[in-house]
């Protein structure tokens, strides 16, 4: 029994190591991407052909590790090939590499392929023809038998691929990988250089059919040119060229007299520069030429891409033509507008205008772009003239001849601006003359500005002062008398004589209404008397008002009151006349109002009124009139606060402070019924503790104190208490 387990053990190690080893050959023959390890890339079933011929016997199979392990093909078989069944013995093929199998060795008269690329060769290759893609297609198998890849016929026909009488494209496959997607080769690449054109194929290189993502070719050495005045030599320099699957394997460069020839300098190869010069074979001193890039990628496919082209010139542009100077209108002077017609050359790239006052010697210029016409400014108004002539400048900044000079002034067409806000008129008290000025700003430019007395484009217009203005726009204050005025006309004229519209100015000399005097009443206490003095304000501008008083025939005024009421102060015994005058804020005084008399006496009160027109008098006597009552000072030591100073809050006030303070009395019951209601706490826990102490009998049951308490009510109430007999505790 021994025995047989030792040698069960054996067997099946045995056979695990069997099944490991054939499961490390299935994983080696699969790719990490869910590809074949090994697949079939390229299939020149139909032959290829050059310029000599067709060689229909040039046949290959070409194939690639499509995984990132080593894969030995010793026992591999391609089948329905022709292939020997030991070609592929010995091939180690590495991760990303190529295996081409051919009829003939590379170089071989009978082949299309470039003498020395790598290949297996193998005489018995025999694949069949367009229409006769073999039953069950082509098969690659691995060492074990297993199919690794195949090409799968369609109808009988190859799945991509060509032959027709002028070409021969191979089959190749496409990627990402399924067994079915296969393309007709539009590379060349591996190939002699006869078969260019007639045979397609990529061997030994990815499998790509899309063109290189053309970039853009410049004429120059930086930004794109398109002209020089270089006869010699022309830089060309080019970007943005990219092939995301083979790569980009070369760049040719050459020049041509269109876009797509190279037929002034023709193709060189500049491997990946990006950048050439051009020497020329001659001195060139005209013409148009185009920069050609070709490139071509790693599966050789080319393409050609243009510049937009340059031109050799080594001559002066033509003058521009028809130079015509105006002034610019509505403005204040200083500018004029320079235009031209463009010069007949088709290489210049600005224009320079040249401007100088006439009888000056030295010119200033302005380079205006390819603009056909340009304001200039800042130049003095007439009667001051200038000088113009406009120049083409080329991309070699040569200057055309300069054009004949054409005479021009800059005119002041635009009346000042009058900003009425900023203009003064100074109204002042009758006696002293009225003003008109400006501050800062009041006119727009230098004017003489004017003051009439009606608009000055009436007849009889009278001038009644003039002044220049300030650097600012402001100008001084001009008369207009005193009180003459009520409205007066004020205009500005330019240096060049612009006149702006007469703007009318008010100018207030128009006194108020005299007020209504409504009443007087005089209390005469004594030897002074009160006087209160009311009226009726009859406007329409009244400000303030005056009271005239006259005694003893001279008449005094009071101070100046914006009140329709007053009180005077005046001595007894004197017969009183009042009125009031009214005053505008100008100062314009109004006519007196009605009159008002009374006697003032002492003793006595006096009330007036003013009615209907005319005057009505009551007179009282006043009770104690000649007693005076002196006021004694308290005595009880009492001070008055005024309300206003009694509400505000006093420091240390209770009442003033935001929240209650309690009585310290208070804090101290509180504390005191605190520490008794603990007492009691504790006394009443050690009275539970003791009575659990007890004695107890055995046999009685411990109760709680109250259940215990009423046990005891109740054998109270049946018999008489006797003393208890005393017991041992037992131990």
């Amino acid at each position: 029994m021994k025995n047989f387990l030792v040698r069960f053990t054996a067997v099946l190690l045995a056979f695990q190591g069997l099944v490991a080893a054939q499961l490390f050959t299935l994983s080696a023959a699969q790719a990490a991407n869910g590809a074949p390890a090994v697949v079939i890339n390229e299939v020149m079933w139909m032959g290829s052909k050059d310029s000599g011929g067709n060689h229909s016997a040039d046949e290959w199979i070409e194939l690639y590790n499509n995984s990132d392990t080593a894969v030995d093909l010793t026992d591999w078989v391609l089948t329905n090939t022709g292939l020997n069944a030991d070609t592929l013995d010995g091939q180690i093929l590495n991760p990303g590499e190529y295996l081409l199998i051919s009829n003939y060795t590379p170089g071989n008269t009978s082949s299309v392929l470039s003498s020395g690329i790598p290949s297996v060769i193998d005489p018995d290759i025999n694949l069949p023809g367009e229409d006769s893609c073999p039953v069950g297609g082509v098969e690659l198998k691995d060492s074990l038998g297993l199919v690794i890849d195949k090409v799968t016929c369609f109808g009988g026909s190859w799945p991509a691929g060509l032959m027709n009488t002028n070409e021969r494209r191979a089959m190749e496959r496409s990627f990402p990988y399924s067994e079915e997607l296969w393309h007709t080769s539009v590379g060349f690449v591996n190939m002699e250089a006869d078969a260019r054109g007639y045979t397609f194929a990529t061997p030994l290189v990815i499998n790509d059919r899309t063109q290189v993502v053309a970039g853009i070719v410049n004429d120059g050495s930086g930004s794109d040119i398109d002209w020089t005045d270089d006869t010699n030599s022309i830089d060309v320099n080019w970007s943005g060229f990219s092939d995301d699957q083979s790569g980009i394997a070369h760049y040719e460069v050459g020049l041509g007299t269109t876009p797509t020839t190279d037929d002034f300098m023709p193709f060189i190869n500049v491997g990946l520069a990006t950048s050439h010069t051009f020497n020329y074979p001659v001195e060139i001193s005209s013409g148009s030429y185009f920069a050609l890039v070709r490139v071509t990628n790693g599966a050789g496919i080319s393409s050609i891409v243009a510049s937009d082209g340059y031109t050799i010139d080594i001559v002066n542009p033509e003058s521009p033509t028809n130079v015509v100077v105006t002034d610019v209108p509505a403005d204040n002077g200083g500018s004029v507008v320079v235009s031209w017609d463009a010069s007949i050359s088709v290489d210049e790239i600005t224009y320079q205008v040249n401007y100088r006052k006439q009888g000056t010697v030295d010119w200033t210029s302005v380079l205006v772009g390819m603009h056909l016409s340009h304001q200039i400014n800042g130049l003095e108004n007439a009667p001051t003239f200038y000088e113009f002539t406009v120049e083409a400048i080329d991309f070699s900044n040569r200057h055309s001849l300069p054009t004949a000079i054409e005479i021009g002034q800059a005119l002041d067409n635009l009346a000042p601006i009058l900003t009425v806000s900023k203009i003064v008129v100074g109204q002042n008290k009758p006696t002293t003359v009225d003003t008109v000025s400006g501050i800062a700003g009041a006119v727009s430019e230098s004017s003489t500005v004017s003051v009439f007395d009606r608009d000055p484009s009436l007849p009889g217009a009278v001038l009644l002062g003039s002044v220049v203005t300030n650097i600012d726009g402001s100008f001084a204050s001009i008369s207009i008398g005193d009180n003459q005025y009520a409205t007066v006309y004020l205009q500005a004229i330019d240096l060049a004589g612009n006149p702006t519209p007469a703007v009318a100015l008010q100018n207030d000399i128009v006194a108020p209404n005299a007020p209504t005097l409504h009443s007087a009443t005089a209390t005469c206490q004594s030897e002074t008397c009160r006087v209160e003095l009311h009226w009726i304000d009859n406007g329409p501008d009244t400000a303030t008002y005056q009271v005239g008083y006259t005694i003893d025939g001279v008449e005094k005024l009071t101070l100046s009151s914006s009140s329709t009421g007053i009180a005077l102060d005046l001595p007894s015994g004197k017969g009183v006349s009042f009125v009031v005058y009214a005053f505008d804020q100008y100062g314009n005084k109004s006519v007196k109002s009605n009159v008002i008399s009374i006697q003032l006496t002492a003793g006595v009160k006096t009330t007036a009124t003013y009615h209907s027109g005319s005057q009505s008098t009551v007179t009282e006597a006043i009770p104690g009139s000649r007693e005076v009552v002196e006021a004694t000072p308290s005595s009880d030591g009492l001070n008055i606060v005024p309300p206003a100073q009694a509400a505000e809050p006093v420091d240390g006030d209770e009442s003033s402070q935001s929240s209650p303070v309690k009585d310290a009395n208070d804090q101290d019951w509180s504390r005191i019924f605190i520490v008794i209601l603990l007492l009691l706490i504790v006394a009443g826990g050690f009275y539970s503790l003791s009575r659990t102490f007890r004695d107890v009998p055995a046999d009685e049951p411990i109760l709680p104190v109250t259940a215990k308490k009423k046990e005891e009510s109740s054998k109270s109430k049946t018999k008489p208490a006797t003393k208890p007999k005393n017991k041992k505790r037992r131990r």
